[in-house]
């Protein structure tokens, strides 16, 4: 009935001899096995099971995906070459689950094994995407026996997690039978694994590995790719960069947090691919927010994937930068976050084309901060014309990164003439309107503090004395009740 837990006290299906090109199930609805706790191994491929087809198949549960059935020792077991083990179709990918042998339990284990092709498979989760995870890997890619390879195997589009050991491990599954043969170890047995667009999440150990032997022993996987580096983001949450080796395909993926589950990196949502340039660089800009934290996989020439990279969490997500000219011929720079993390300050930058920015201000951090956060910064001596600013947002070990830039544009009122400008002991006020009308007059430093309010008639020429007023950048605001004219004014001594 599919529903109880009635196994053979071996293997479930056993393929022995030069028994290729068959098909293992199918549909899963229709054509699929349920192949359950068994004694030993789920499935169980020797060699000369080449180019055969292994999809649609329940392995370790019950019809519903759901049960806890879990075969012995191994779900599925491959010593051919050329297999296709699940698909691209709906319902063709293999649920794979619950194998319980504590030491070697790997959902799937490729020995000796090489092209296959495995897609868009479920490993060490259910149907409906709960936790049932195999006791050791999720999938292993090793060899058995000395003068033997696992190598150019696709691993891709399948969903990885909650296994007790890694999600995906490149290396020597049995090394005590290849040491313990006088072998020697080296990094040319498994090479040229490419794992790809797959989501790896809430694996116990890392969600890629290429060394599962002892850390003295050097790394056996994919001969030894180089692990990238993710240097930052913006607090826009959209860039992120980093190095590699020259010439990486760089694959981008996002998890909630780093620690998600754990502190191993692993990548739950595939974002974009990347190249990397002659000398090891890469970046990429999303149109929207990532929404978490950022890891990456490098895959060079000969599809060696590495591990993947540590995670970054963007420190700060910005939910928006703005700067407004204000009245008074300030600009005002506000911004709103949705996230802070270790974030020690911000600093705020000017520049009057763009490209060349200096420090203005400085305005202090939440630290870590869960939700909306306002804050701002009044600019009081922008240059005349068009400014632009930035934000460089500091974390508490002094990683940084800059934000978007925004600008605002600070004109000059021709209405009112001021001469001389700088002044030293006085200077001249002169309106373009020559009327009856009386205007007031308030000069106020950067501050906000008013030093002179005079009154006087547009038919004259104003003198304003400026011996009792400190050096500095002034403004001077000019009404009638209805219009107003700001214009600068600098007193030098």
């Amino acid at each position: 009935d599919g529903l109880s837990a009635i196994g053979n006290s071996v293997h479930g299906i056993q393929v022995q001899g030069s028994t290729g090109g068959i098909v293992i199930g199918g549909n899963r609805l229709t054509e699929g096995n349920i192949i359950s706790n068994s004694g030993i191994h789920g499935i169980n491929l020797d060699p000369g099971a080449d180019n055969s087809i292994i999809k649609g198949n329940i392995i370790g549960s019950d019809i519903n995906g759901t049960a806890f059935f879990g075969n012995g020792v191994i779900g599925f077991v491959a010593k051919s070459n050329n297999l296709i083990i699940g698909g691209t179709s709906n319902n063709e990918g293999n649920i794979i689950v619950d194998s319980r042998n504590t030491a070697v339990g790997c959902g799937l284990l490729l020995a000796n094994a090489s092209n296959a092709i495995v897609r868009g498979n479920l490993i060490g989760l259910g149907l409906t995407l709960a936790a049932m995870p195999n006791f050791a890997e999720g999938i292993n890619i090793s060899v058995e026996n000395l003068g033997m390879t696992a190598t150019n195997n696709k691993i891709e589009y399948n969903t990885i997690a909650y296994n007790l050991g890694h999600g995906v491990n490149v290396g020597d599954a049995l090394p005590i039978v290849e040491l313990g043969a006088g072998g020697t170890v080296s990094n040319n047995d498994e090479f040229g694994n490419y794992i790809r667009y797959n989501s790896i999440y809430c694996n116990v150990m890392k969600g890629i590995s290429l060394n599962k032997l002892a850390a003295s022993i050097p790394d056996r996987g994919n001969a030894d790719k180089a692990t990238p580096v993710v240097n930052t983001g913006t607090s826009t949450s959209t860039f992120v960069n980093g190095t590699a080796s020259p010439n990486d395909s760089i694959h981008i993926y996002v998890m909630s947090t780093c620690s998600n589950c754990n502190t191993n990196p692993q990548g739950k949502t595939f974002v974009a691919a990347v190249k990397a340039d002659g000398a090891g660089l890469w970046s990429y800009t999303s149109g929207s927010a990532f929404g978490g934290s950022i890891t990456v996989t490098a895959t060079d020439a000969s599809n060696n994937t590495s591990e993947f990279a540590t995670c970054l969490t963007l420190p700060v997500e910005l939910v928006s930068l703005k700067a407004e000219t204000m009245s008074n011929q300030s600009v005002l720079v506000s911004w709103v976050t949705a996230m802070e993390l270790n974030n020690d300050h911000f600093e705020i930058e000017r520049s009057a084309n763009g490209s060349a920015f200096q420090l203005i201000g400085t305005v202090k951090g939440a630290g870590n901060f869960s939700g909306l956060l306002s804050y701002s910064f009044q600019d009081n001596a922008p240059e005349t014309g068009t400014n632009y600013y930035r934000l460089k947002q500091v974390d508490f070990n002094g990683h940084f990164e800059y934000s978007s830039i925004v600008a605002a544009a600070i004109t000059n009122d021709q209405s009112v003439q001021i001469f001389p400008n700088p002044a030293s002991s006085e200077f001249s006020v002169l309106l373009k309107e020559r009327s009856d009308k009386v205007y007031k007059i308030a000069m106020t430093d950067l501050l906000g503090k008013t030093v002179r309010e005079i009154s006087f008639s547009s038919q004259d020429v104003l003198k304003v004395d400026t011996k009792d007023i400190s050096e500095g950048q002034y403004v001077l605001k000019v009404t009638d009740g209805l219009d107003v004219f700001i214009q600068r004014v600098e007193v030098a001594k």
